[in-house]
């Protein structure tokens, strides 16, 4: 880099203040950085949610163990950042939240006072968003009702994560859709008026989520009579 140096004088009760001339002077190293190698070790594949352990070598041809900080990124996403610890730095993330897609995984070492910084080969690393088991039931008021009468149908979706599932059922009489139908806290509830009499074969379908897997309850027989 090269640098304007000058001076300046401060004057006194009979002098006046002054100011010198500029003379660049430029300011090397007066040793060279020393080149860097970086290597990268990543899965090829995770799963979203679960925990990613990337670890980064930093290398050099001769000297002390490279010193500094690791920065490791899935595409254009930080995923965070290690200190080296004789020439290792090691991430652990616990919660990978990307979306399904290959990234290139790879690594930037900083550099030091004496090592030049350096860019780690790339894996190609694929997140698989992991979809839980749901069980799907329906429970009617009355399984055998008059024509004209109300009947209604409960539906309960559970994950076997614990958590709530989200999305919509559809509910159908026989091979017809009788209701598409948003759950809340894993439920839905659908009413209606038997209009035909006969039996029918009334199930519930889940649809799924991002998080969830679809399911089919088993069928119940509704019988509308005269």
């Amino acid at each position: 880099m090269t640098y304007g140096v000058y001076a300046t004088y401060s004057g006194n009760s009979t002098d006046a203040s002054s100011r010198s001339n500029t003379v660049n002077v430029k300011v090397e190293r007066a040793t060279p950085l020393i080149a860097t190698s970086t290597k990268l070790t990543a899965p090829s594949q995770v799963d979203d949610g679960k925990s990613l352990a990337l670890s980064a070598v930093v290398a050099k041809i001769s000297g002390a163990t490279p010193t500094g900080t690791a920065t490791f990124f899935a595409g254009s996403t930080k995923l965070g950042s290690a200190n080296l610890s004789g020439g290792k730095a090691t991430l652990t993330v616990k919660d990978v939240t990307l979306a399904s897609a290959t990234y290139g995984v790879y690594a930037t070492y900083s550099g030091s006072n004496a090592d030049a910084s350096s860019r780690s080969n790339t894996v190609n690393m694929k997140v698989v968003n992991t979809a839980y088991a749901t069980k799907t039931a329906v429970a009617l008021s009355s399984t055998k009702v008059k024509k004209g009468q109300k009947v209604t149908a409960k539906v309960t979706v559970a994950a076997s994560s614990g958590a709530v599932p989200t999305g919509s059922v559809k509910i159908y009489l026989g091979s017809s859709v009788l209701a598409t139908l948003s759950l809340s806290k894993g439920t839905a509830t659908y009413s209606t008026t038997a209009t035909k009499t006969g039996s029918y074969q009334t199930y519930a379908v889940y649809t799924g989520s991002s998080t969830d897997t679809s399911s089919t309850s088993a069928k119940e027989t509704l019988t509308v009579g005269s």
